[in-house]
Formats: C-alpha cells, sequence, structure tokens
C-alpha cells in the first residue's frame, strides 16, 4: 500500500487532522482522518511518514482492508442481471 499526504490541519502546532490518499494497484482511497491522540512531536519536525504513520496506527487495517476488497472486487467477473443487454466476446477473449 502506498499513501500520501495531500493536507494537514493543525491547532497551536498540533496537527489534529490529515487529508490522505492511499492506493493498492489501481484501487484509491482519499479522505480526512481526525486524529484522537496527536503526535507529540515538535511541529518542524514532522515529517510526511509520521503523518502516515498515525494514520494508519489509527485506522487499524481498515484502510488497507477495504482497498484489498476493492481491487479483488474489480477482478471479479460481474453477473449481468437477465433483463439487462447481455455483452460477449468473440474467441474466448
Amino acid at each position: 500500500m502506498d499513501c500520501k499526504i495531500l493536507e494537514i490541519q493543525a491547532t497551536d502546532g498540533v496537527i489534529t487532522a490529515a487529508r490522505y490518499l492511499c492506493s493498492v494497484g489501481d484501487v484509491q482511497s482519499e479522505g480526512w482522518w481526525w486524529f484522537k491522540e496527536p503526535g507529540n512531536k515538535p511541529f518542524a519536525d514532522i515529517a510526511e511518514s509520521d503523518v502516515i504513520g498515525w494514520v494508519l496506527s489509527e485506522a487499524g487495517s481498515g484502510i488497507e482492508s477495504n482497498l484489498n476488497a476493492q481491487a479483488q472486487a474489480l477482478k471479479t467477473p460481474k453477473t449481468v442481471a437477465p433483463w439487462l443487454p447481455q455483452t460477449f466476446s468473440l474467441g474466448g477473449q
């Protein structure tokens, strides 16, 4: 899983929320995370990797699990309802 921090919110030098973008393969998830326990590192010393770690630590495996489930769903053939137009492929493609 690859994650980036797109934006942060801070109050009195303490990061209180972060907008993240995480991806697994072609599947992406973007959202805001509001921290229950903001980090205690001096604001000037905080790196993007710190904030990513905080988001993933508080989110548990939720973000990655959801992305993996979405990626798997994209690989699963879709069942077309009988009343909808049916598609077919030529030559076993």
